[in-house]
């Protein structure tokens, strides 16, 4: 047997491991952003999610690290995957208010990552400008990242 062969099968065979199946890392979710949408100008915050460190005092008319009155905010997160791949583990995004009341609530059933591995998920959440506490979370499978922020106000 040549050199070069004896190499490949080799080198082949540790990469393929038993049974000849190639061990790839499943999916995971990363990266979760919060922006807030400024209505005067119709643009987005920089991502506010911690551990950032922001006051949401008022939002609803533009006080605290807000720069323009915020009602709504755009919650994000990253699928990573190994490469392009298609994701058909549900991933729902969650946006709970008050008392546990939902506030938004969105589901993809599937989702194309890039070449890169990435795909990026968005919820919109209206009403939460001065409505307290709010926990957005996302999950797939038994995998899941959330974030919280107080959105307080009163005078």
């Amino acid at each position: 047997m040549k050199r070069g062969l004896k190499a490949f099968i080799v080198l082949g065979a540790s990469v393929l491991g038993f049974g000849g199946q190639i061990a790839v890392a499943a999916p995971t979710l990363a990266n979760p952003q919060v922006r807030l949408w400024y209505e005067e100008t119709g643009r987005l915050s920089g991502n506010i999610a911690p551990p950032k460190t922001v006051t949401l005092w008022n939002t609803c008319i533009g006080e605290g690290d807000a720069q323009e009155n915020a009602n709504d905010a755009l919650f994000t997160i990253d699928v990573r995957s190994s490469g392009a791949e298609n994701v058909d583990t549900p991933i729902t995004l969650v946006a709970n208010g008050a008392n546990g009341k939902i506030l938004a609530r969105r589901t993809y059933t599937s989702v194309l990552t890039s070449e890169a591995g990435v795909a990026v998920l968005a919820l919109w959440v209206p009403n939460v400008g001065c409505g307290g506490r709010v926990v957005l979370n996302a999950r797939m499978g038994a995998v899941s990242r959330s974030v919280s922020l107080d959105f307080d106000g009163g005078e």
